[in-house]
């Protein structure tokens, strides 16, 4: 038998061992699971009724899938709820145009707006489900190659269009978007020559300031990279990025539900 210290060290190195493949959750004997009661008028020493995991009613009547996460996975892609694929193609179309086909992206329901387009959601969302196989490259493949995207954007102030769709919910011209704090930063290096075409891999320090560290109790003495796209760098909770900050970037410890890209309606001389 295994003495307790040398049982301990051999499941430190299965624990700390390097592998190339990636590890997934798997779900537990049914004999260790735990059994939820309902809090009676929410008040957790008073346990109520004990309910088990499953989809409400008011959502799927398909009693055939498993009552767990997997279940809950399957019924967001199943072809009994359009909601997934209507949502994400109108979240896609926002950050490309500015603004989605419905504009509160955060409420489909009856309390949220109605779609300026309902033909041209139905459409995306039913090709992004089927043919597209979910396939977020396809559906983006699809919008920046249409008509409708590579219109101009240049507007002169006695333009028409202008009095009769000021806000361009009816995509009369090209959106017109300020570049977010991120892709600035990455255009300077890119159009410096500066910016590194790296893809993938571990992220990397961005630069900061001597000392920056000590203010969240950290020790970090990474190497910096100055040169990597924004989306490969390190993102602290408790530090922003200097050039975040400057450009009046959200805070990492804040809680944004919708991020709409400024959108600018005034013509191009003013």
């Amino acid at each position: 038998e295994l003495s307790y210290g040398k049982g301990k060290t051999e499941f430190l190195k299965l624990a700390e061992a390097k592998t190339d493949n990636t590890p997934i959750q798997l779900a537990s004997d049914t004999d260790y699971e735990r059994v939820t009661n309902v809090f009676v008028r929410g008040n957790w020493l008073s346990k109520g009724a004990a309910v088990s995991p499953g989809l409400p009613h008011s959502l799927t009547k398909n009693n055939k899938l498993p009552k767990n996460r997997l279940g809950l996975s399957q019924w967001l892609v199943s072809t009994d709820n359009p909601l997934t694929a209507r949502v994400m193609a109108n979240r896609y179309w926002e950050q490309i145009f500015g603004i989605g086909l419905v504009e509160t992206l955060e409420d489909f329901g009856t309390a949220g707006a109605k779609p300026t387009h309902p033909e041209l959601l139905d459409y995306l969302a039913v090709k992004f489900s089927t043919d597209w196989q979910w396939s977020t490259k396809r559906l983006l493949k699809e919008i920046v190659l249409s008509k409708t995207y590579q219109q101009n954007s240049v507007l002169m102030a006695n333009d028409p269009r202008l009095e009769k769709d000021p806000q361009n919910r009816y995509l009369s011209h090209a959106p017109r978007l300020r570049l977010t704090a991120e892709m600035i930063r990455d255009q300077t290096l890119a159009i410096s020559g500066l910016l590194s075409k790296k893809m993938y891999g571990q992220p990397v320090m961005p630069y900061q300031p001597e000392g920056v560290w000590q203010a969240v109790n950290s020790s970090r003495r990474e190497k910096t990279n100055i040169d990597e796209r924004f989306i490969l760098l390190l993102a602290v909770r408790g530090r922003i990025h200097r050039l975040k900050r400057l450009m009046q970037a959200v805070e990492k410890p804040v809680c944004l539900a919708e991020s709409v890209p400024i959108r600018l309606y005034k013509p191009s001389h003013s």
